[in-house]
């Protein structure tokens, strides 16, 4: 018996050369073989061309692939223009109508808008062997969930292993976050993840356009830190500065051949049960300055957040063995740990099973005020971040309030936050300015002067009795 799956394929083989077309990141999303892709990231990757030339290669005969938008005008301005481009440079021979395309091998593709619930039922009308959800993350949670699970899922499944090639979800990242999108882009629902940025298009200098972003955008205040530029240009999922615990923060992030090797270090250690471990090791440097007017020495602090790790399902022996390794690296002057929950059994563990010198965080007044501290500490330069602390730092431009703005949102990832606020006591306990001795010829030192003559004739006088 003729095997239709080889017949399908043998007949869809013209679009196969169009795979030249594609640039490397583009080729490994279209090659991967996963049924549901997910493809997010920054602009002027390539995504709508490579959604188009996935289209044309997806083609199998007799059947009518599908192409997701807001709108079908949506669907057609983003496919139409790499289409043509298709024909133009490519001769890839694809008559378009209004609404539809017809290719070569007699595979259709047709675009259908997806606003509402009632439109996302109209999907089960239709066979795919390939559907595309272009812009995804524009769609609402439940709308998304819907049409994937309920409607394409089913309609998709007669041609699957007969040529067909699933899903590709297709966008960038929002300024919302524990969206079911955002879950799609993490991988948490079964999808093969594809990440790119202009980086990843070789065919434009993606620094010298980012440069020219920012300089176009100058006059709005736009830095490397604003929101609207890290999701739309570097593909970060990121809220908007007045949302984020950690707003005041410029996001500089400086070398880490910069960090001091020297200064009071405190590592700290937030426990994770269901959840990841994460420690944090900040370092405090101190210099000396005579303020004259005041009369007194300042002693300049600076703290250095040098190093953030963050680790899911580790054993208690696992956990020690970390943190023994942070211990040899940074030498710190004393080890915290989270006593909350289970954090009380963790310390005591470690303490008497593992040799670990570690002690319950302490933790003075309320969550929101050690967390508006860490905030306008990072605001003021106080605190100094450096290139070894990733997950600290995804995690302070991503991680927003929660309703009532006195902790990090619990569905967010925020254990390298909490590690890091655990610091603060040990490190702000350091933080002092001392009297200083008057300046020679000043008022206050000629009183004071005057004051130990005085002194030494009085204790001559008291000698003499």
């Amino acid at each position: 018996m003729l095997d239709p799956s080889r017949v399908l394929r043998a007949k869809a083989s013209a679009g196969r050369s169009l795979l030249s077309a594609l640039t490397p990141k583009q080729r490994q999303v279209e090659l991967d073989p996963w049924h549901l892709r997910v493809i997010y990231g920054g602009r002027q990757w390539g995504k709508s061309t490579w959604s188009a030339v996935a289209h044309e290669r997806a083609a199998l005969p007799g059947v009518t692939n599908l192409a997701l938008a807001s709108s079908v005008h949506k669907a057609q301005d983003l496919l139409w223009p790499s289409f043509e481009r298709l024909n133009r440079e490519h001769d890839a021979g694809i008559i378009l109508r209004q609404g539809q395309a017809l290719f070569r091998n007699g595979g259709k593709l047709k675009l259908l808008g997806l606003n509402t619930l009632a439109e996302a039922e109209k999907i089960r009308g239709y066979t795919p062997g390939f559907a595309s959800l272009e812009e995804a993350g524009t769609m609402r949670d439940e709308l998304l969930e819907f049409a994937l699970s309920s409607c394409l899922r089913p309609a998709l499944m007669r041609y699957f292993r007969r040529g067909g090639r699933g899903t590709a979800a297709i966008g960038t990242p929002s300024r919302n976050m524990g969206t079911y999108w955002h879950k799609m882009c993490l991988g948490e629902t079964g999808a093969s993840v594809h990440f790119a940025t202009i980086h990843d298009n070789p065919f434009i200098d993606g620094e010298a356009n980012l440069r020219q972003v920012l300089l176009d955008n100058s006059k709005l205040g736009w830095t490397e830190s604003t929101p609207e530029f890290r999701r739309e240009y570097k593909g970060e999922f990121c809220s908007d500065a007045d949302s984020l615990p950690y707003g005041r923060w410029d996001g500089e992030v400086l070398p880490q051949h910069m960090a001091p090797q020297e200064g009071w270090t405190v590592l700290t250690l937030d426990f994770g049960q269901s959840h990841p471990n994460a420690w944090t090791v900040h370092r405090l440097t101190t210099e000396e300055a005579f303020d004259p007017t005041r009369n007194v020495t300042v002693r300049m602090h600076t703290i250095h957040l040098i190093h953030a790790y963050q680790e899911a399902k580790m054993t208690t022996e696992g956990v020690a063995a970390r943190t023994h390794a942070l211990r040899a690296q940074f030498h710190p002057n004393i080890i915290r740990g989270d006593s909350g929950g289970g954090g009380a059994q963790s310390i005591a563990d470690l303490q008497r099973l593992y040799n670990v010198p570690i002690l319950a965080v302490k933790k003075a007044g309320f969550k929101r005020d050690r967390i508006w501290a860490y905030d306008s500490l990072l605001g003021a330069g106080t605190i100094r971040v450096y290139a070894d602390t990733l997950p600290w730092q995804k995690q302070a431009r991503t991680t927003p309030w929660n309703d009532d703005k006195d902790d990090h949102h619990p569905s967010y990832d925020d254990h390298c936050l909490d590690s890091a606020i655990y610091a603060l006591e040990d490190l702000t306990a350091h933080f002092s300015e001392e009297a200083s001795e008057p300046l020679p010829g000043t008022p206050a030192w000629e009183k004071k002067q005057s004051e130990a003559r005085w002194a030494e004739r009085m204790s001559y006088l008291d000698g003499e009795s």
